[in-house]
């Protein structure tokens, strides 16, 4: 072993011990001066007074913090790769590992991130520059055989580039622009899932990091943006005092969003950013009457926010997880433009209003602007449909003789959430009562099933769920460990891509004595929200007078595009759960009994 593998070996162990390390920020603003080259308007000593959003998102690349996947989707100006370079300059020297960094193209990462930012922040810093190699020739602007490790970078859409190598850091810029080149002939994994690949040797130290301006909403960037926490920066109105973050709500589907993410229930015509009507006798609007007169409209009490209060208003912002259920490792972040201190609220208006000329000006817009994908949809489940659900019956009470009870049953990461549903004879669904467990295992354990007895109204009678199904998606093996443990009550379930079709039953490949039921995932979510929940088809969807917050969000925010397929949603899991006793009644109404 040379004695630079042996100090490469030293700093992994180390690793492995938790070794408190130096905060990133305070770090950065003791050591890092930004140059010239890299920061024409910005140079100096690194500073987060302007950009206080910065702060969460570096600190996500000290170990200590536990992170091993950090997902940003940000607007124009927010500095999305001066973060990714700054973050690479800290673990050089306080933890390194042999780092990939990984651009849209070879020479947009060549000239974007090496030679404009990583090169020039290296060499002029002392800090840094002490870790480059002695020889000249192993310091290239493409291959950076630091001290701790080696950087490499490379472009994203070439998957030979991805395809090979061992690294504990991963950082990937514009990651929503790798396209996935692969076919039937000659399949291969996005770009992204290749590039995660290369950190598997390193596991708990792994470190990935991706940030991108979203293009569309299918693209595994922003799959992964929702899949983690969706940290917002929330900032406190300087008139009332209450928080809430800066975003564009202007269409029912930006205010249905906003309420479901605020807990609010904003009215049908609120409008984030406004400004006095500045148009001329032909319809033009004139650009200087709207930089004037644009203020922001506090969501809460409607107060005006001017933009003199702007810079004020930054730097009160706090992070605040919208996704509670995310691993605590993967963080994700949502910044739209609105947070940057170069541009006003003139600004987002007049680029919003040149936008509206064209679909894909707006669509640019909520892309680059919002930080978020543009979407149309042909359905939009909005909060008013699940409320219209509410029927006359109280929680832990059936209304009617039943068909059937289920329990159904959707493990995750942190909690498995679970519903029994009474199915009406004419196939109606009825919400009967719901909560969630730490284990998926607690489901059939005989203290929880206990508790599942619940008196028809009218009558002196009791029923139970006599059947059960649960979503084999999350650690497959150990839920068909439970449902064969069962002995014949609960039953694995999957989801597949056709967009139509029955259920089928098949044997679980592990287990060829334990039945799996498929189905397509697109035709239960037609049935359950568009036919059930927003038209009343079918037997409907019902849930208690007394439904909780909880149970309705879980049904709430469902859309389904153009192309109609449905919008993943973060924490439906009630609704996953409502989903698998549609695929009972689907299984009753084939067996003759619905």
């Amino acid at each position: 072993m040379t004695a630079k593998e042996a100090a490469v070996m030293r700093e992994v162990l180390s690793l492995f011990l938790f070794t408190a390390r130096s905060a990133v920020v305070p770090w950065l603003e003791k050591h890092i001066i930004l140059p010239a080259k890299m920061a024409p308007n910005s140079q100096g000593p690194f500073r987060t007074a302007s950009r206080p959003y910065q702060r969460e998102i570096l600190e996500c690349w000290n170990p200590s913090s536990g992170v091993n996947d950090c997902d940003v989707s940000a607007g124009t100006q927010i500095a999305k790769t001066t973060i990714l370079t700054l973050g690479i300059a800290y673990r050089i020297c306080n933890a390194p590992l042999p780092s990939l960094i990984v651009g849209s193209s070879k020479d947009w990462t060549k000239t974007e991130i090496s030679e404009k930012r990583l090169m020039p922040l290296i060499e002029e810093n002392p800090i840094l520059a002490s870790r480059k190699p002695s020889d000249s020739d192993r310091f290239r602007n493409m291959a950076m055989d630091m001290d701790g490790g080696m950087i490499n970078l490379v472009g994203g859409n070439s998957p030979g580039a991805l395809s090979g190598g061992s690294y504990g850091i991963v950082a990937i810029d514009e990651a929503a622009k790798l396209i996935h080149a692969g076919s039937e002939q000659a399949p291969e994994a996005h770009p992204l899932h290749l590039a995660a690949k290369r950190t598997d040797g390193f596991g708990a130290l792994a470190f990935r990091y991706r940030s991108s301006t979203p293009n569309t909403p299918s693209h595994p960037f922003w799959l992964s943006i929702l899949s983690g926490d969706q940290t917002r920066f929330h900032v406190t109105c300087p008139h009332c005092g209450k928080a809430f973050y800066l975003d564009f709500i202007g269409r029912p589907e930006d205010i249905e969003e906003y309420n479901a993410a605020m807990g609010l229930t904003l009215p049908s015509d609120y409008k984030s950013l406004i400004w006095d009507d500045a148009r001329d006798g032909k319809g033009n609007w004139g650009e200087a009457k709207v930089r004037d007169t644009v203020r922001y409209i506090c969501p809460h009490g409607g107060c005006e926010i001017r933009e003199i209060h702007k810079a004020a208003l930054i730097e009160t912002c706090e992070p605040v997880k919208h996704n509670p259920l995310a691993a605590a490792t993967h963080r994700s972040f949502i910044i739209p433009s609105f947070y940057s201190p170069t541009i006003t609220f003139g600004t987002m208006a007049w680029a919003f209003l040149q936008a509206t000329r064209d679909f894909f000006g707006l669509q640019d817009y909520y892309n680059s602007r919002l930080a978020r994908p543009w979407q149309e949809f042909d359905v939009s489940v909005k909060a008013k449909d699940v409320e219209r659900c509410k029927g006359e019956y109280l929680r832990g009470t059936v209304p009617f003789e039943p068909v059937m009870l289920l329990l159904t049953a959707d493990p995750g990461e942190r909690l498995t959430h679970w519903e029994v549903t009474a199915i009406a004879p004419d196939g109606g669904l009825f919400i009967i009562d719901w909560g969630t467990v730490l284990s998926s295992s607690e489901i059939i354990a005989e203290a929880f099933l206990r508790t599942k007895l619940y008196p028809i109204a009218g009558t002196d009678r009791k029923v139970y769920p006599k059947l059960g199904y649960m979503d084999s998606g999350y650690l497959t093996e150990t839920q068909y460990d439970i449902c064969q443990a069962s002995k014949g009550f609960l039953w694995p379930t999957k989801g597949s891509e056709a967009k139509h079709g029955g259920v089928n039953q098949t044997k679980a490949a592990s287990r060829p004595w334990l039945s799996l039921y498929t189905y397509p995932d697109k035709q239960a979510k037609d049935e359950l929200y568009d036919a059930r929940l927003v038209h009343g088809k079918n037997g409907g969807l019902h849930f208690p007078a007394d439904a909780d917050a909880e149970l309705l969000m879980g049904h709430s925010n469902q859309r389904r595009d153009a192309n109609g397929m449905w919008i993943k949603v973060a924490n439906d899991h009630y609704g996953d759960c409502t989903k698998l006793a549609l695929i009972g009644a689907w299984l009753l109404r084939s067996s003759g009994l619905l």
